[in-house]
């Protein structure tokens, strides 16, 4: 079996299981880099949060049966990828999978682009290597206030 065969993506149910949201809040803790939010919430409202199904499309990665990140997909085609930190090393093959697998939603004229794309945090520089390596190219540079 190779290693895009070991991969799973299996989607985040709307009827709040509560390993998955476990796992969600896990991995909430373990990240890094954070772009929509800049302090971490309580269980409850991450629970209140997943509640509100607020993507697209919201999967949780498994390599080999074990439950190693999370993948969303916006509605205009945005794409995060979380994965725990002892387990970016299957960044590669996430993004490969990922890729044979889903098809972006139909384009809509200043609304969705017509290809996947990723927001990253600037200082994720392995995500910004592994999506130049796969074929992805700087598209958009943004910028927010930074209020205090």
């Amino acid at each position: 079996m190779n290693e895009m065969q070991k991969l799973n993506f299996e989607e985040v149910s709307k009827d709040l299981l509560e390993d998955q949201v476990e796992f969600l809040f896990n991995l909430l803790k373990s990240r890094r880099f954070g772009i929509s939010h800049k302090s971490m919430p309580t269980f409850n409202e991450h629970k209140f949060f997943i509640s509100n199904f607020p993507y697209f499309k919201w999967l949780i990665i498994s390599y080999g049966g074990t439950k190693i990140g999370a993948l969303y997909i916006n509605q205009d085609n945005s794409v995060s990828i979380n994965l725990l930190p002892n387990k970016i090393k299957y960044l590669d093959v996430t993004i490969k999978s990922f890729e044979s697998k889903f098809l972006p939603q139909e384009p809509l004229k200043s609304l969705r682009s017509k290809n996947f794309f990723f927001n990253l945090h600037p200082e994720d520089i392995m995500m910004q290597k592994t999506l130049e390596k796969n074929g992805y190219v700087l598209s958009q540079i943004s910028y927010e206030k930074n209020k205090k």
